[in-house]
This record gives C-alpha cells, sequence and structure tokens, in this order.
C-alpha cells in the first residue's frame, strides 16, 4: 500500500515535472483522501499513506510555483466503488463515481488547489482534524468498518 499509494504518487510526479519545469507550464494532481485530515482508526495504513499523499502536493505546489506548474490535491470522501462494496459498516455521506467526477473535473477548471468532497465530509473533517484525539474517536466509533473477504495478510490494513 506505501508502495503503491505513496510512492507510486511521488514516482510519477518527478517523472512528469521535470519537462513541465523545462516548459515552464503543466499541472500535476493527486489522489488523496479525507483519511489524510481524520486518520481512521481501522485503516491507519491506508491513511498514513494519503497524508503523505497531501503532504507532498502541498509541499510540492510550494516548489513548482516558480515554474509556471500547478499542482492539485484531491481529497474525496467514500465513493461507490467495488472497495466500498466490500465494506461492512458505515460510509458516511457515500456519493456516486458519476458525482466524484464533477466535483473533480470542476475543480481542476478552476485550478484549485485543494478539491475535497463531497462538501459536508470535507468540512466536517476539517473540523475534526482540529479537535481533541479523543474527541474524534468518540465521533468516529459509529463510523468504524471492516472489509469483507480478505484475500491475503497483505490486504489487511493493520497497524
Amino acid at each position: 500500500m506505501i508502495e503503491t499509494n505513496l510512492q507510486g504518487a511521488i514516482y510519477c510526479a518527478q517523472a512528469a515535472m521535470v519537462p513541465m519545469m523545462a516548459r515552464r507550464r503543466g499541472h500535476i494532481a493527486f489522489v488523496s483522501s479525507l483519511a489524510a485530515w481524520v486518520p481512521l482508526a481501522d485503516a491507519p495504513t491506508y491513511s498514513a499513506t494519503k497524508a503523505g499523499v497531501a503532504a507532498y502536493g502541498e509541499a510540492l505546489r510550494e516548489f513548482l510555483l516558480d515554474y509556471g506548474v500547478s499542482v492539485t490535491t484531491i481529497l474525496p470522501g467514500h465513493v461507490r466503488t467495488a472497495q466500498t462494496d466490500a465494506h461492512m459498516g458505515a460510509t458516511p455521506m457515500i456519493i456516486a463515481p458519476e458525482q466524484a467526477a464533477r466535483h473533480i473535473t470542476r475543480g481542476l477548471a478552476r485550478g484549485n488547489a485543494v478539491i475535497a468532497f463531497p462538501l459536508a465530509a470535507s468540512w466536517l473533517t476539517s473540523l475534526l482534524a482540529i479537535a481533541p484525539w479523543r474527541l474524534r474517536a468518540r465521533f468516529a466509533r459509529p463510523s468504524r468498518f471492516s472489509c469483507r473477504k480478505p484475500v491475503s495478510r497483505e490486504s489487511l490494513d493493520l497497524p
């Protein structure tokens, strides 16, 4: 998960940014998650990788500013996919993939540095991110989930 979610994003961006810097234009978009702002107790490794992607995107945005290269970090909440279909438990404020695509397309067209959605989930996550951790934990407990039929130990997201 670390290799795919974090290192994969970094390696792709590094390969793409060199020619963009030379042209003095371009746009890199990273897919993170609202779990970057409020880590999920059920998915600590996933949360850590998405927090890493968000931090890298934020730092890269500033680094590439003088080169005319834009960086956008996309932070979706729950989107209905095969992954969420395997969740046993809550998937609060889940949205359809088409809705997610509209949020992303609109945000990229506007040149947003951060695209976080759905709106209610991103606001709530922003508030929870600054709350004491015990309050966050109490609030998040009803949203805990697990996944059906893990294929292997590696597919489990264990601390």
